[in-house]
């Protein structure tokens, strides 16, 4: 059994609360079944409502099925060579506008192609849609940043679908630090805005074993499809990751 609280404020523009709990199911050494509850409660900040807006108060409420296939492997810090997930959500937004019939759908697939002791090949995929018969601006997906594709600010892209195809290629100095290469490409679409747009991103990254826990320094550039390079767009990424 698992339970998640998440609470994402943009500027004062708006706020959403993200609860869900699961129920797992180990149906082998490496696959595991979820079913659960989620519930999105999002409240638009603005002193004035603006006539015509997209951000606005809702609720939304969905039931969850899931599954996760990972594959371990003998290493620090990347101890998953091969990651599969697919998570699946059917539901209802409710608003002053009326109810609206939703379904989200994620899937994620990773793997580490090792040469040999030092260098090795991480690739990473993700994509999440949201089916709708229209779209709230605080209920897309946010993307961007260390965690996805790297090189633009953290959360800073709405989409109602997004893909994200992340590799690296890593060299392993020793059991404490790593540096990678960071090229990413991405592909999303905002039904809100009626934007779709091919974003991509270069870079370096490091890695660190420490006691705390294992910390990741990247510094990468991303553009869309029709602009030019600025170095002014280079982003830099920090996180800590520790196990409790």
């Amino acid at each position: 059994m698992g339970a998640e609280l998440t609470i994402f404020k943009r500027d004062s523009t708006f706020s959403t609360t993200d609860q869900q709990f699961r129920l797992h199911y180990q149906a082998g050494p490496n696959l595991s079944l979820s079913t659960g509850y989620r519930a999105y409660e999002s409240s638009n900040l603005l002193d004035e409502v603006i006539v015509g807006s997209t951000v606005l108060d809702y609720n939304s409420r969905y039931v969850l099925v899931g599954a996760s296939y990972q594959k371990p492997q003998i290493q620090n810090f990347s101890p998953i060579k091969t990651r599969i997930e697919l998570n699946g959500e059917i539901g209802n937004r409710e608003n002053d506008l009326g109810k609206q019939d939703q379904f989200r759908v994620t899937g994620r697939l990773s793997h580490i192609f090792n040469l040999n002791l030092r260098n090795s090949i991480y690739l990473n995929s993700e994509t999440s849609v949201l089916s709708s018969d229209d779209y709230l601006t605080n209920e897309l997906f946010r993307f961007g940043g260390i965690n996805s594709i790297r090189g633009f600010s953290e959360n800073s892209i709405d989409a109602s679908l997004f893909s994200v195809f992340n590799t690296e290629y890593r060299y392993l100095f020793n059991a404490t630090t790593y540096i990678h290469s960071i090229i990413d490409l991405a592909y999303f679409e905002n039904n809100v805005l009626n934007l779709s747009e091919e974003l991509y991103s270069f870079g370096l990254g490091l890695g660190l074993n420490t006691e705390a826990g294992i910390f990741r320094f990247n510094i990468a550039n991303g553009i869309s499809k029709d602009q030019q390079f600025k170095f002014s767009n280079t982003k830099i990424h920090i996180s800590l990751s520790s196990r409790f």
